[in-house]
């Protein structure tokens, strides 16, 4: 037998002259990293499919921005709201990001007095100049303002800009403006 092979107490010991992995010790480490890669390729596939979940329910974001622009903390009380909340386990696909129109100062000003100082028209005009007219043609019926059934919800980056359009022209907003902008804005859609 030679030296460094003795067995003590069960445990199979080899001396320090020996570098080499035995056939069980590279069968485990090769199982370990097959495992370990497995749980890699898993967890980003899990990452990926909860980002695109927030993503489908990123509609309530908007609620919450547009409640904002109200100057309410509550909850309010109008009918797409409910009908948000009411559609909470339906999946909603919101678009992903547009190139929006720029909009001047003094077109804002028009579009304010042309709308009567009032949030839901201007809303509309808003987004009738922010988007492209050939995207509001491939749009109309397949998009509205919160989404639903076999309908998308509006690009992020376009309900961002329109909150912050009316943030700047409206300090405050009655909870009958604030409920008008989607119905405004689903019109330009239909």
């Amino acid at each position: 037998m030679p030296k460094g092979d003795r067995q003590t107490d069960g445990i199979f010991s080899r001396g320090k002259q020996y570098t080499y992995l035995a056939a069980e010790e590279a069968a485990g480490i090769g199982i370990l990293v097959v495992v370990l890669a497995v749980l890699l390729i898993i967890g980003c596939w899990y990452y990926k499919r909860r980002c695109g979940y927030k993503n489908l329910q990123s509609k309530s974001s908007h609620a919450g921005t547009m409640r904002r622009v109200a100057g309410e903390d509550a909850p309010l009380d109008c009918k797409a709201l409910l009908q948000e909340y009411s559609n909470f386990n339906s999946v909603q696909v919101t678009m992903s990001d547009i190139t929006l129109m720029r909009i001047s100062d003094s077109e804002k000003e028009r579009m304010l007095r042309e709308s009567l100082q009032r949030p839901g028209p201007y809303a509309a005009l808003l987004c009738r100049a922010m988007i492209p007219k050939y995207l509001i043609v491939s749009w109309r019926g397949n998009v509205s303002y919160y989404g639903g059934p076999n309908k998308a919800a509006l690009p992020r980056n376009l309900m961002q800009r329109l909150s912050n359009y009316l943030q700047e022209s409206f300090i405050e907003m009655s909870q009958e403006d604030f409920c008008s902008i989607p119905g405004h804005i689903d019109r330009i859609l239909l």
